[in-house]
């Protein structure tokens, strides 16, 4: 596209700036260029697009004469904001009465009139300490509180959150004759506030052109009431000049507030502008704007700490921003801080073409089984016959290189007892019993260092006591198969699986290896919105967690559900995707800011919970296995669960399929029992 343009003697071509050597500026504002611009070939000549279409004259509310686009004169400052005007770039000017106003400035009061979008401001741009931003409504500086930018207009314009929602017409008590209009005010010193009597100093006024009646921000407002979801009674807004215990923050403030006159309470204007979501970068969840009279503030406040701060939450006092699913919780006025390390965090050296990368392509290889495998590599040591301690019988080893058609026959359905995961060659077996061990897990270590705990694990080798059941700290998980403890920790027990996990993973989401650690209950998920204490992956640097659980989710599930295609697991919400997902299984709303499984090619939806073979309601469990219990004669044994519906023979209650607790069966008597029922 060429363009000749009244400021230039050459022909303007519009093109890509490239200003990675140098900043370059435009030659009408005199601002910064990054992306189109116009640019002659001949010379050092660039246009803003923005600036490329200004009009040569321009008619503005703000003053009676036209102006005209000229090259800006020396010594002048704008009538407008009052700011020294640019030498080297171009002004609106008036000829007839030497008005002249910046090319930005011509975008206030079209701003309001057009409606531009605006976006939220970041951190960055509030606090660069190479240019302070201001507000262009009230030219104060703008930090801590919500504020907007508007991209539309160039150079950009900024306003505080409140400044922006100022009404483009009010009624006012002061002047009940006719509506006041928000508009930009010319030349400073020539108007009064009819309110306070005081020289107009910011840059919108609220006037009634009629009557010349002008009331500036504050007057305009004081006559106004709020309503505040943190509180029952309409709140007026005020400037105070005296000190002020701020009923949101906790902080000493002064200034523009707003206070109840039915009460005590009192908040700040920036308090009561606070957003009520945003994103904080030491937590991986959106966190929430919660007040005193929230049902979750106690808890929060009775035992806990400021994530940011590490002080005291006072109970029933400060609103506070939380994470209700991580248990995630800040003071309001320590969400623009960060909090400071006390040391560097040590990466360790470690080569990344050795670790295991996730996802698996597909369900058909399982990413646990996989760690598993581990275990045992390069050990070729084959007995045929082998005495477990684990079992009271003989144990003879199959292997898949000469056992073939047995192999496939016993590794059909069947479980291993000590890692209770599908059997797979090579593995030893029971002739008289229903007991399978892979090789590799006859084989564990006696003794274990793992690096979620401090103490040395030991491999037991007696069932557990209560039911043949113990609960796995790494999973969370109840198991019947084999156990690592440690004897400092009375109630420290972890299943095979979890004693196993890799040090560390590639994952495909992100940059860096992740790290096994104890859990990811403070900084959240990065897949699910789940609150729980398990094994996580993850990267200290970046901030990065993924429960074990989902690192392992595979990219593709095939299902009954969809024949022709598998679903495919999904990291952000799809773009140009429909506006709702259902899961197929539960038949709920899928959240797609959450990892979930998707088939583009029918629209069909599942959440990861529902489809996942490796998310079972009691995955640890080998069903079949019995146990002795001290109220019954005979051995229960477990059973999974059928539509079927029965009554525990001892309470009376319904065991079925839709609940989540372990239930046993004595084939003997015939009866289904709890398993932590007598026998009746």
């Amino acid at each position: 596209m060429e363009l000749q343009h009244f400021s230039h003697e050459h022909p303007l071509i519009l093109g890509e700036v490239n200003d990675d050597a140098e900043a370059i500026v435009c030659n009408v504002c005199w601002e910064k260029i990054s992306g189109s611009a116009f640019s002659c070939k001949n010379c050092v000549f660039f246009l803003h697009k923005f600036c490329a279409e200004l009009p040569k004259e321009l008619k503005h509310l703000i003053h009676a004469h036209s102006l005209t686009l000229r090259p800006s004169t020396p010594m002048r400052g704008c009538d407008v904001c009052r700011k020294k005007i640019e030498v080297r770039g171009f002004s609106y000017q008036c000829s007839l009465c030497g008005f002249v106003m910046h090319i930005r400035c011509t975008a206030r009061g079209q701003h309001f009139s057009s409606k531009h979008q605006l976006m939220i401001l970041s951190e960055d741009e509030k606090n660069d300490d190479g240019e302070r931003v201001s507000c262009d409504v009230c030219t104060v500086q703008i930090t801590g509180s919500a504020a907007y930018k508007c991209t539309n207009c160039s150079p950009s314009i900024y306003l505080h959150k409140f400044c922006a929602e100022l009404p483009a017409e009010m009624e006012h008590p002061m002047h009940p004759e006719h509506p006041l209009t928000l508009l930009p005010i010319g030349a400073p010193n020539k108007s009064r506030c009819d309110g306070c009597d005081v020289y107009l100093k910011d840059l919108f006024v609220h006037r009634c052109s009629i009557c010349n009646f002008n009331l500036d921000r504050r007057c305009a407002l004081k006559a106004q009431k709020i309503k505040h979801e943190s509180h029952k009674h309409r709140l007026s807004l005020m400037s105070s000049s005296a000190s002020f215990e701020c009923h949101a923050c906790g902080t000493e403030r002064q200034g523009m507030s707003y206070m109840c006159d039915t009460c005590s309470f009192w908040i700040h204007k920036d308090c009561a502008s606070l957003t009520p979501t945003f994103k904080h970068h030491t937590h991986i969840h959106p966190l929430t704007l919660i007040y005193p009279t929230h049902e979750y503030h106690s808890t929060f406040a009775i035992y806990n700490n400021c994530n940011i701060c590490e002080n005291s939450i006072v109970e029933g006092r400060f609103w506070l921003y939380v994470c209700i699913g991580c248990n995630f919780y800040i003071h309001v006025n320590c969400s623009t801080k960060t909090k400071e390390r006390e040391s560097a965090i040590e990466v360790e050296n470690i080569d990344e073409a050795n670790l295991i990368h996730l996802p698996m392509a597909d369900d058909s290889i399982s990413a646990i089984d996989l760690f598993l495998k581990q275990i045992s590599m390069g050990d070729n040591k084959r007995e045929a016959e082998l005495n477990h301690f684990s079992h009271h019988h003989p144990l003879i080893l199959f292997d898949a290189q000469g056992d073939n058609n047995l192999c496939y026959e016993l590794n059909k359905d069947k479980i291993c007892n000590a890692c209770v995961r599908k059997i797979s060659a090579p593995f030893y077996s029971c002739g008289l019993c229903d007991f399978f061990l892979h090789k590799r897990c006859a084989e564990l270590p006696n003794e274990l260092e793992h690096p979620c705990h401090p103490h040395q694990l030991i491999l037991l080798k007696e069932p557990p006591e209560y039911r043949g059941l113990f609960r796995c700290r790494g999973c969370r998980y109840y198991c019947n198969g084999f156990r690592f403890r440690t004897f400092q920790c009375s109630d420290y027990y972890l299943d095979v699986k979890c004693a196993f996990l890799p040090k560390a993973i590639i994952h495909k989401v992100h940059e860096h290896p992740l790290f096994l650690k104890k859990d990811c209950m403070t900084v959240g998920c990065a897949a699910c919105p789940r609150r729980v204490r398990m094994f996580a992956f993850g990267c200290d640097n970046c901030n990065f967690n993924l429960h074990y659980t989902c690192a392992v989710l595979p990219d593709t599930i095939k299902h009954r559900y969809d024949e022709y295609h598998p679903f495919t697991l999904i990291y952000a919400p799809i773009k140009d995707g429909p506006d709702e997902y259902i899961c197929e299984f539960c038949e709920e709303e899928i959240d797609p800011k959450w990892w979930f499984y998707h088939c583009i090619h029918c629209d069909q939806s599942a959440c990861a919970k529902c489809i996942s073979t490796e998310r079972k309601e009691v995955p640890n469990i080998k069903w079949g296995s019995t146990y002795n219990s001290d109220s019954h004669s005979h051995r229960r044994i477990y059973v999974p669960m059928t539509d079927k519906s029965f009554n525990c023979a001892y309470c009376h209650r319904h065991i079925n399929s839709q609940t989540l607790e372990i239930d046993s069966k004595c084939e003997q008597c015939n009866i289904m029992l709890h398993p932590y029922c007598p026998h009746p």
